[in-house]
């Protein structure tokens, strides 16, 4: 009896463990399978969200260079040379306008005096600016004056091209009514601030989405650490 007492309980011993292992094993690939899952989420959101991006750039970027077609004729046809000012402040803002959308990455923000000026975080200076870079060659943007989110022309364009739009705002008015002018002219001189706003929100939203995925990235890495 004492014998086929102790056969049980060893029998019944080697099942529990078994058991336990079993749920183990299966708990270990439930977490893998939902790990590699999240991967393949994000991967997919990532890779749908550059394909968006580049489609939204090359659109916006082709709005404001396709808007400067009516100032042209605008420009060799009028005789008067506020007009023929007017178009040429209406043709550099439309320029910039896409030049901002597709020369700068949308998570750079515009209206700054650069945004490393004035940090205290060095390594977040670094990380910053080692991006960018990576970005940048990606785009194959130029670097020095001419391109690059800390360049000289990348960080006054946005308020020289504000400027321009509300100067070209208060020219509009001014043509309204005005003798010698084609009706309906003023309000061509409208459409570059129109534009610029325009590809700004998209700028913006572009970067929400961007900013969401970081953060999304970020939170899945903290879980897997914890």
């Amino acid at each position: 009896m004492v014998s086929t007492s102790r056969s049980c309980t060893t029998s019944l011993d080697s099942i529990i463990i078994t058991t336990i292992i079993t749920f183990s094993l299966r708990g270990e690939a439930i977490f893998i399978q939902g790990h590699t899952e999240q991967e393949n989420l994000i991967t997919n959101l990532r890779s749908s969200e550059t394909k968006s991006n580049a489609q939204y750039t090359l659109i916006f970027t082709a709005l404001p260079l396709a808007v400067i077609l009516p100032f042209l004729r605008f420009l060799f046809t009028s005789s008067q040379k506020s007009i023929a000012l007017a178009c040429i402040l209406s043709i550099t803002s439309l320029l910039s306008t896409a030049y901002l959308m597709y020369m700068i990455p949308p998570d750079a923000a515009l209206f700054s005096r650069g945004d490393d000026h004035g940090s205290l975080d060095l390594s977040a200076v670094v990380n910053r600016r080692s991006q960018r870079a990576r970005q940048q060659a990606a785009r194959g943007s130029p670097s020095g004056f001419f391109g690059g989110p800390d360049s000289p022309l990348t960080v006054y364009l946005p308020f020289l091209n504000a400027f321009v739009a509300v100067l070209l705002v208060v020219l509009a008015g001014g043509f309204r009514g005005k003798v010698g002018v084609p009706d309906g002219l003023w309000a061509f001189f409208l459409l570059p601030g129109l534009v610029f706003a325009v590809v700004l929100t998209v700028r913006s939203s572009i970067g929400d989405v961007q900013k969401g995925l970081t953060e999304l990235q970020g939170m899945r890495y903290g879980y897997k650490g914890a």
